[in-house]
């Protein structure tokens, strides 16, 4: 079980399908939960809530906060007990809209960094999942670029990672 505030990410294989992947991600989360509380995966008090799997009760005295994340044939599970999480990962890769998405979501500072970029892709791939991460783990729902945003954002301790073609960033906070 992890220590209180402590995030803990899992990466695992899953089917091309979105809905099998969902599926397949919610198997691996009960299967961890099960061990980490010794309940049978049938008795976690888990429910599904718009933004994905929530825990309603607490493990080892303490809240625990669920993010998923899924990306080409993986998946993603943040967890972290005492705290909130939030996790996205993206295949990089050049796609026409990126300026369009950048514009309308993200700030202007990111804006001209993604476009000096001699890696605009990674660049992108990284700021958007910041985003997403930060957005998911204050339980916001996706919408364009908000100022009022910024301040709850600073409050958050974000990590990002590089591996091979994808970007994944995971946001925690208290």
């Amino acid at each position: 079980m992890p220590e209180t505030g402590r995030p803990i990410l899992i990466r695992f294989a899953t089917s091309t399908s979105r809905p099998a992947a969902r599926q397949e991600s919610r198997t691996v989360l009960r299967q961890v939960l099960a061990l980490w509380s010794g309940l049978a995966p049938e008795q976690l008090p888990l429910a599904e809530s718009r933004r994905g799997p929530q825990w309603h009760g607490f493990l080892a005295g303490q809240s625990l906060d669920i993010s998923l994340s899924y990306c080409e044939e993986e998946a993603w599970i943040g967890l972290i007990r005492g705290g909130v999480i939030g996790v996205d990962a993206m295949s990089i890769r050049t796609f026409a809209e990126a300026e369009a998405v950048a514009r309308h979501y993200l700030d202007s500072e990111t804006q001209a960094t993604i476009r000096q970029s001699s890696q605009p892709a990674q660049t992108f791939a990284l700021a958007w999942t910041k985003f997403e991460a930060r957005l998911k783990c204050l339980k916001f729902e996706l919408s364009e670029w908000n100022i009022d945003r910024v301040g709850a954002f600073a409050n958050l301790a974000c990590q990002e990672i590089l591996l091979g073609s994808t970007a994944v960033t995971v946001a925690t906070g208290k």
